[in-house]
């Protein structure tokens, strides 16, 4: 809409030309606004004209039907500072989906990758893209880390290799996470067993703590824990040297199949009351906000 608009009021003419077919449609037309936020200030920085401001005339009468799209961040950031295009949206929140969501999700997309990397996609890659992607992808939600495991393997094939499988799944997020390809294709089972054994050879006693850990790991690959939550909080309470640091290690060795996997906050350095911000962060402050006086 903004492209090519050399002179004032070309976008203008443009915006009304689309809001002026989809009022004619009476409805067969719906508006949707991917990164509605950008709405705001679009066309006129001095927002005297902008997009936002061309819409609400036509949202407020009910002529047009529209939907937007925007993160929850950019919502409160922009959206909610204009409380009159606020209002004239409904607020709908769209969970992420599940893991099982997922693997629908990416049994639908499995035609339109297969045609367009020319290879096979086993079913079996799909639901250990799902899983694989839950289990050890952090930071990020799905589907989209999901899809993006399944066109990485994709792009990843060499040479005559023309169906993606589960291994391939395990090569990219071995690559992503840095976890051995090993640990990825062992069986799950018989490395939960033995957990409590594997801590053991790094922690001498102090069952109850090793017992108390290798059976929450238990629980929460068993699917027995609660969804969006942490797998358990632990706090050892001991004298210095009975190994409470090295249980944390050992746990994160066993896990990631290595040790620095663990972040570790030595708390004496957070001592003083002004030091906490060193963890914490400073308060959120906004570009826009700077230099405003407050009476």
């Amino acid at each position: 809409m903004v492209a090519g608009t050399r002179w004032r009021g070309m976008f203008e003419e443009r915006m009304k030309n689309v809001i002026s077919s989809a009022e004619a449609s009476n409805g067969k037309i719906i508006l949707f606004i991917d990164e509605m936020h950008t709405l705001i200030g679009a066309g006129d920085y001095q927002r005297r004209n902008d997009a936002a401001n061309m819409l609400k005339p036509a949202l407020a009468r009910g002529r047009i039907r529209c939907v937007g799209a925007t993160t929850f961040d950019e919502y409160r950031k922009h959206i909610e500072k204009d409380p009159a295009l606020e209002r004239r949206f409904q607020k709908v929140h769209v969970d992420k989906p599940s893991e099982q969501a997922t693997i629908g999700i990416l049994r639908g997309l499995k035609q339109r990758y297969e045609e367009h990397h020319s290879l096979e996609i086993q079913d079996a890659a799909i639901v250990a893209a799902a899983q694989l992607a839950g289990r050890y992808v952090t930071g990020r939600q799905f589907p989209d880390k999901g899809i993006d495991l399944i066109d990485e393997a994709c792009t990843s094939l060499e040479g005559s290799e023309m169906i993606v499988g589960p291994d391939h799944i395990a090569q990219v997020v071995s690559r992503w996470t840095g976890i051995p390809i090993a640990t990825l294709d062992q069986e799950e089972k018989v490395k939960l067993v033995h957990l409590a054994d594997r801590l053991h050879e790094r922690v001498v006693g102090q069952y109850e703590a090793v017992n108390l850990v290798a059976d929450a790991v238990l629980c929460s690959r068993a699917g027995l824990d609660h969804s969006g939550q942490p797998i358990g909080s632990f706090l050892f309470v001991g004298p210095t040297g009975v190994g409470k640091t090295e249980l944390a290690k050992a746990l994160a060795e066993q896990l990631f199949d290595d040790e620095k996997m663990l972040i570790r906050f030595d708390m004496s350095e957070y001592v003083s009351p002004g030091s906490v911000l060193r963890l914490v962060g400073a308060p959120p402050k906004y570009l826009q906000d700077v230099g405003q006086r407050r009476s």
